[in-house]
């Protein structure tokens, strides 16, 4: 609940500062930061569980001390967001609705509301938007989150071995994020969406079905997985921004991220975990990626397309 509102703020944001040409392959440099930190996450895991067991320390006091390591970027997010400006095209829309003032004033306060984003004219969009980012973030949770658990309790492997194992799959989930990127401006959102999300499938399926004890295959695998599971979210946060209008950009790519990152997370594989173990559970997470090729049939391609052309307040 502390993370969820911060989500999709800095996408957004530069989203809206971004060139059209260049928004894909930016906001794909953007969220390969998500897999540096993933790697400085795995490499500080290993580090301190080498420590723990040289100093003979318990375990509960190994992960406090990783929690408290966490505090240190978020002191270094406080400093950034002083130094960061809202974008040309928001304070552009934001003069607008100053100038209107009396009744225009107080409409474009109700439009901006959050049942705006379930009015005729944007339902279908927040609804296939949201459908989008559920499938597209399930593969950063099978990624961050149950893959470590995968390798722990289903391949037996120790916490360096975790750690060392997942070092491919984030080295290529920084490829996918900034080749995405590019993909989302030389092919368009849809096309690459579509391509990236099949390819995910594929990479999981190959990634569960890598028998125990082949280590090579198991990196190769991995590489694979990071950059497919990457390649296809790595454009989302420019391709929300352009599906909203300036007035709500920021609540409906906030609803349909943080929603989707809710249906994405725990319901899918969580539930699977418990009946049938991590192995078929991650393998069924694949069908998450079903919901982007069904959403991509009720989006428009917006690659390049200008934000001041799509105001419904202009």
């Amino acid at each position: 609940m502390a993370s969820a509102p911060s989500g999709p703020q800095v996408p957004f944001l530069v989203a809206e500062y971004a060139p059209p040409a260049a928004r894909g392959r930016l906001l794909g440099l953007l969220t390969s930061a998500f897999a540096a930190g993933d790697v400085l996450a795995a490499v500080a895991v290993a580090a301190v569980a080498v420590a723990a067991v040289a100093l003979l320390s318990p375990p509960e006091l190994a992960w406090r001390i990783l929690f408290w390591l966490g505090v240190l970027p978020a002191l270094l997010v406080f400093w950034a967001r002083t130094r960061v400006v809202d974008a040309p095209v928001f304070l552009a829309a934001k003069a607008k609705r100053g100038v209107a003032g009396g009744l225009a004033s107080h409409l474009a306060r109700v439009r901006a509301s959050f049942a705006q984003v379930f009015d005729p004219d944007l339902r279908l969009t927040t609804i296939a938007a949201t459908m989008l980012a559920s499938g597209a973030l399930s593969g950063r949770y099978v990624v961050t989150v149950w893959l470590p658990t995968y390798l722990q309790s289903t391949l037996r492997l120790d916490q360096t071995a975790v750690s060392a194992q997942m070092l491919p799959v984030l080295f290529g989930s920084f490829a996918g994020y900034v080749g995405g990127g590019y993909c989302q401006d030389r092919l368009g959102r849809r096309s690459t969406f579509a391509t990236f999300s099949v390819a995910s499938v594929v990479s999981i399926l190959l990634y569960v079905w890598v028998p125990i004890g082949s280590g090579v295959l198991l990196v190769a695998a991995g590489f694979l997985l990071g950059i497919c599971t990457s390649g296809a979210l790595s454009g989302l946060g420019a391709y929300l921004a352009e599906l909203f209008p300036t007035s709500v950009r920021g609540l409906g790519q906030g609803f349909s991220y943080s929603t989707g990152r809710a249906v994405a997370a725990l319901p899918v594989v969580g539930g699977l975990a418990a009946i049938d173990g991590f192995g078929p559970a991650i393998a069924g997470s694949a069908v998450m990626y079903g919901l982007c090729l069904l959403a991509l049939r009720f989006l428009p391609e917006t690659r390049g397309e200008e934000f001041s052309g799509r105001e419904l307040l202009g």
